[in-house]
């Protein structure tokens, strides 16, 4: 599969630095994500945080902000799927918080 073969930040092998931000990162975008409707841990939340990083890596990366950014979304949206696959295995829906009928998986209800 290609995919796993792209790289999600440019240059040659990350630093810790890159790893902490990253890290960083993955915090400050998983409390936004579960303040929306959205939710968090769901499918719906992994597909929009795993675009998201691709699109921020091809246009914003290439520097500690831009490579931080991609990093956390791409780790975040691959928990995101894994745990949206795993509900979804176990009789959950695909998610997307109130609006699909409330996921256990988000935040927004208690978040207003």
């Amino acid at each position: 599969m290609a995919i796993w073969d792209k790289k999600v930040i440019k240059g040659g092998a990350p630093s810790y630095l890159d790893f902490a931000a990253g890290g960083v990162a993955k915090i400050v975008i998983q409390n936004i994500s579960a303040r929306t409707p959205m939710g968090d841990g769901n499918l719906v939340s992994g597909a929009v945080k795993l675009v998201g990083g691709y699109l921020v890596k091809e246009y914003a990366g290439g520097n500690l902000i831009g490579d931080a950014i991609a990093v956390g979304a791409a780790v975040d949206g691959i928990e995101d799927t894994i745990m949206g696959s795993i509900r979804l295995l176990n009789g959950g829906g695909i998610g997307f918080g109130t609006i699909l009928g409330g996921d256990a998986d988000t935040a927004w209800a208690t978040a207003q």
